[in-house]
């Protein structure tokens, strides 16, 4: 399964990434996957995941929502592909929302937590404790002014 990102110029970035989604998959039952030939974490913003069966390609918005938001949509449309409920990217019913939220929730236990401790790493980057470091001039410095 091929699995890729569009490139992000500025703005947010993406909730999920290539590895997140990876680890998604090998954590989740096979018959909730087995359908799927492609992936793609595109790049308009909101938290909405769409299965196109025509096509067998995933893909997910994953832009201006939280970790745990993508995670939830993303698994939530996992689930929904192995019960074959078809919903294109209309909401679903408040019904099939509860259906799908019991199914999840055990996977939601598992993953956020790492899923969310990977990314907390990356957005945060202190310069706490950082020295600049001099170094002696170079012979040829001064001809280069």
């Amino acid at each position: 399964m091929k699995v890729h990102t569009d490139k992000i110029e500025k703005g947010p970035p993406h909730a999920l990434s290539i590895r997140d989604v990876r680890l998604i998959f090998k954590t989740v039952p096979p018959d909730w996957t087995k359908e799927i030939k492609e992936v793609r974490i595109a790049n308009p913003l909101g938290g909405r995941t769409f299965f196109s069966r025509f096509d067998g390609c995933l893909t997910i918005y994953s832009r201006k929502v939280t970790t745990e938001e993508a995670l939830r949509t993303l698994l939530s449309e996992l689930a929904a592909i192995s019960l074959r409920l078809d919903r294109g990217l209309r909401r679903r019913p408040k019904a099939e929302q509860d259906r799908l939220s019991k199914m999840i929730a055990p996977l939601m236990l598992t993953l956020s937590p790492r899923v969310r401790s990977k990314s907390d790493k990356q957005k945060h980057v202190s310069l706490e404790g950082f020295h600049e470091l001099h170094f002696a001039p170079f012979p040829n410095d001064s001809e280069r002014k």
